[in-house]
């Protein structure tokens, strides 16, 4: 039974539009060689910048569709885009929480014996009960 399940899938949306603009951009931008007289390198330049921000969309969203955290009676299971992590309740020494800028999201900072993890949620009160009853730190 999972006691907090929480994912990122809507504020994936952010970035998708942007994405599909700048890859559309990037193949669409092919034909100004057709209309105007530009050099090569000018135009080399011009779509290398458009692909690499529109990979940097891409990343965003594949990351922020991916990441998911799941949290049941014995442990803690973080998935990401590139990484699964399960913490278990007795390995956690301390932790630390703050507002993640001006979102919804709280960052909390697990620390175990020799690792530091970051895992973001929007349940920030029902996470912090379930670490101090969990861990028996206040």
């Amino acid at each position: 039974m999972d006691i907090i399940n929480d994912d990122m899938v809507k504020e994936s949306k952010i970035w998708k539009r942007p994405m599909i603009m700048f890859f559309v951009i990037a193949a669409l931008s092919p034909l100004s060689l057709i209309w105007e007289k530009m050099k090569t390198t000018d135009f080399i330049s011009i779509e290398v910048f458009y692909i690499l921000i529109g990979c940097f969309f891409l990343y965003e969203y594949l990351y922020s569709y991916k990441y998911k955290v799941v949290v049941n009676n014995e442990k803690i299971v973080l998935k990401t885009l590139f990484r699964c992590v399960e913490i278990q309740f007795k390995d956690i020494k301390t932790y630390n929480c703050k507002r993640y800028r001006k979102s919804k999201f709280y960052q909390f900072f697990i620390f175990c014996e020799k690792k530091k993890i970051l895992i973001n949620t929007r349940y920030k009160d029902d996470f912090e009960k379930i670490l101090k009853n969990k861990t028996n730190i206040e």
